[in-house]
């Protein structure tokens, strides 16, 4: 509750600043709905232009849309794009985005994710500040954008950019939403606070302030001790620009991130068990039901994880006359202090997976220097050079192994004790281990204007990169080094100014693995290679009102990066990347947006997506530990990728007097999708639909707001994975199980799966 309340206090302070300062007040901002077509500006090619004449697939969603949809952090951008999946990995860093289908889900150190994140030309790596506040827009880049964003990008890209200084006036708005647990049939509680302040400091320059809290309480709980999980981030983002001089621009950011939560990730739950197995009985003896509406664990160990994430770039842009030179320089950290993570959630089984006071450190320096064309020049081309040097390590707070237990006989047994009686060591854990990954690339891509009408694109992208991986008590391995040339060719046709034509082959890359470990051998999974073709359109109506795009894409993936589970020589669960020669995407999308009459905006999408595993692939069998046997996956809807998917966010506004009132809402409805790496049917959650409104009052230009929202009001309880264990019991445990077997089948319950109803309220200035 002190937290709540400081955070509620935090941004009443901010919300009275704005408030007490009416000889600053401004005519707010135009609206996303008072954007037309023609005049939505991205950077999906690294320079500033208008959407409709950039020739790729693009979602675009503006500061209104992610704040009337509620977007708080990274895993709720699969809300906005029809192509877009955020599936949550756990183990390693390789997780995150899947977009039309393709995506990365590896517990390898060394593993990266198919999807970039950029914030401000700056890419996140692994390394990434998960709370997403004070954005101007999100550009979601659908197929490989290697040539020009990099290694992590062979399935996409997420392109964030934040709200800039204004020079010259003052601005800034506070927020709060408020809902608590039980009130009005919210199934969890949460208190965000996001405030922003635009201060001139000379004719020259401008810096801009952001902070932001989000508390979480009771998405989860813990039935043994009847205590919510509640996860407490604060947040805050400062941007300087300076106009040096007509031809030098300086902008200088810094972000911080505290989070701390009284459990570890991954908090799973369990959805499945076997009917009157002793893992029944001990959840059933804990209140506790295992199906998709579960969401309480029944953890008898302390758990308790705190992260501190920052960063800071610089950026100078020199105007040359023509071409534009920048420079990009970064450095982000993340750090995470002894911490206590219980994976299991039951307080008795064969395999107590705990681990108790690690620390994990994660860091990223990377530099660009790139040119960029003149605008409207015959031949526009982009080209640089690009660095990037990632470390990870992992230890223990006093620097000694903490030692995992397994009973050696029974079926019940007691909680977790170091050394006590009736234990052996079950996990030969490390006291530390360090991964390093280092690239640099050199790249270009142009558009030669054959006529008014007619373009010509051709990229191209070296890329050379090397991996370590090192775990102290295993066998020391060879750096692993690999180098790639990468591309993109295509042509563009105008075919009148509201109407854009594209056709385009793409050569993507993302980068092998590498992973050492005691429990089994050492690993190397191959680079990704995958070959894209897109034909797309883009267009508008009703006078520029409403925009369209359509495509039509076919993805065909060389040594597609999956990952494997099966019990080491030690008896340890473990899942290994592994490389799956060949896999396709192919499908279309369709997507309208804009404001097609005075008072109703829209933002809509549709994609289908046959994205499957090939022929006789095979599958984590949880009925068989060993690896010996397996379950088919061949032709199946490769994992997180629904086949159909449609996205909607509509608002309709109805002015009274000086006044304005307004109706909208978000729909979200996917096919089943497969949640895990195996051909067993519980892994997949069944089609599904979730569907949230939002309904308020609005001053005079956008000065203040009310609302009452309700989120995921149809209880849609897709988690974020779904995972064969943590409980199994290993080979040969008892006679009748020589091949040992998994005894729950878990999910991993977040905000996107429980109902939401609140308020909030807004001040602007």
């Amino acid at each position: 509750m002190r937290n709540v309340i400081q955070g509620t206090s935090l941004l009443a302070g901010c919300a009275l600043i704005a408030v007490a300062t009416p000889i600053m007040a401004q005519t707010a901002p135009a609206s996303d709905a008072n954007i037309g077509y023609g005049d939505i500006i991205v950077t999906a090619q690294k320079r500033e232009e208008r959407l409709k004449d950039v020739p790729i697939s693009v979602t675009v969603v503006g500061k209104d849309q992610l704040a009337a949809q509620r977007i708080y952090s990274v895993a709720d951008l699969a809300r906005t794009s029809p192509s877009l999946e955020m599936i949550q990995a756990f183990g390693g860093p390789g997780g995150g985005g899947q977009v039309r289908g393709l995506g990365t889900q590896s517990f390898t150190r060394s593993a990266e994710g198919a999807v970039g994140i950029v914030v401000d030309d700056v890419p996140q790596g692994n390394v990434q500040n998960y709370a997403v506040f004070d954005l101007d827009r999100i550009e979601v880049l659908k197929g490989p954008q290697g040539t020009l964003f990099g290694l992590t990008t062979s399935a996409g890209v997420i392109n964030m950019r934040t709200v800039a200084p204004k020079i010259g006036s003052w601005s800034g708005y506070a927020h709060l939403d408020l809902s608590g647990a039980g009130t009005a049939g919210s199934e969890y509680g949460q208190v965000t606070g996001r405030a922003a302040i635009n201060v001139p400091i000379s004719p020259i320059a401008a810096l801009r302030v952001a902070v932001n809290y989000n508390r979480l309480d009771g998405v989860q709980r813990n039935a043994f001790t009847n205590t919510n999980a509640y996860q407490d981030d604060i947040a805050v983002r400062a941007r300087l620009l300076v106009n040096a001089s007509d031809k030098l621009t300086i902008h200088i950011n810094g972000d911080y991130d505290y989070r701390s939560q009284n459990y570890g990730d991954p908090q799973f739950t369990y959805v499945n068990v076997p009917a009157h197995s002793p893992l029944e009985t001990q959840l059933a003896a804990c209140g506790i039901t295992a199906n998709f509406d579960n969401n309480a664990r029944c953890s008898n160990t302390t758990n308790f994880t705190h992260n501190r994430n920052w960063g800071v770039s610089g950026q100078i842009d020199y105007d040359l006359g023509g071409p534009t030179l920048t420079a990009i320089t970064s450095y982000r950290q993340n750090h995470q202090p002894a911490s206590d993570v219980d994976i299991m959630g039951n307080p008795q089984d064969f395999s107590q997976i705990m681990i108790k006071g690690q620390i994990t450190d994660a860091s990223q320096f990377s530099q660009e220097l790139r040119l960029v064309s003149a605008k409207g020049a015959k031949l526009e081309y982009t080209t640089g050079l690009f660095y990037a040097d990632g470390k990870a390590s992992s230890g223990y707070a006093d620097g000694v192994a903490k030692p995992l237990q397994v009973p050696t006989s029974g079926f019940i047994v007691g909680s977790y004790q170091t050394g006590a009686p009736g234990f052996v060591t079950f996990v030969r854990n490390i006291p530390s281990t360090r991964t390093t990954n280092t690239a640099y690339a050199v790249f270009g891509q142009a558009t030669y204007h054959v006529t008014d009408s007619i373009g010509l694109i051709a990229g191209l992208r070296y890329s050379h990169q090397k991996l370590t991986d090192f775990q102290s008590n295993a066998a020391p391995t060879t750096p692993l080094t690999a180098d790639n040339v990468s591309g993109k060719i295509g042509i563009q046709y105008k075919a009148s100014p509201d109407i854009n034509l594209y056709a385009t082959a793409t050569r993507g890359y993302k980068g092998p693995q590498v992973g050492v470990s005691a429990d089994s051998p050492v690993t190397r999974t191959a680079a990704e290679l995958p070959l894209a073709y897109e034909i797309g359109a883009k267009g508008s109506t009703l006078d520029g009102k409403l925009g369209y795009e359509a495509s039509v894409f076919l993805t065909k993936v060389k040594n597609y990066q999956g990952q494997r589970c099966s019990l080491s020589a030690q008896g340890v669960l473990v899942c290994n990347g592994e490389t799956i020669p060949s896999v396709t995407s192919k499908g279309f999308e369709l997507s309208v947006f804009g404001r097609p009459t005075t008072n109703l905006t829209i933002n809509a999408g549709f994609a289908y997506n046959d994205a499957k595993f090939p022929t006789g692939w095979t599958g984590f069998n949880p009925n068989d530990l060993t690896g010996a046997t397996a379950t088919n996956l061949g032709g199946e809807q490769l994992v997180g990728a629904p086949r159909t998917k449609v996205t909607l966010n509509s608002e309709y506004r109805q002015p009274i007097g000086a006044l304005e009132s307004y109706l909208g809402g978000d729909l979200t409805w996917k096919s089943s999708v497969r949640l895990g790496y195996s051909g067993d049917d519980r892994f997949v959650y069944g089609a599904h639909a979730t569907v949230s409104l939002r309904a308020g009052l609005r001053g005079p230009h956008d000065s203040w707001s009310i609302e009452v929202f309700g989120r995921n009001l149809t209880r849609n309880r897709e988690p974020a994975t779904i995972f064969g264990g943590p409980s199994f019991l290993p080979p040969n445990t008892v006679p009748f199980l020589p091949k040992g077997l998994v005894t729950g089948i878990s999910g991993w319950t977040t905000p996107t799966s429980r109902r939401q109803v609140g308020i909030s309220g807004e001040v602007r200035f």
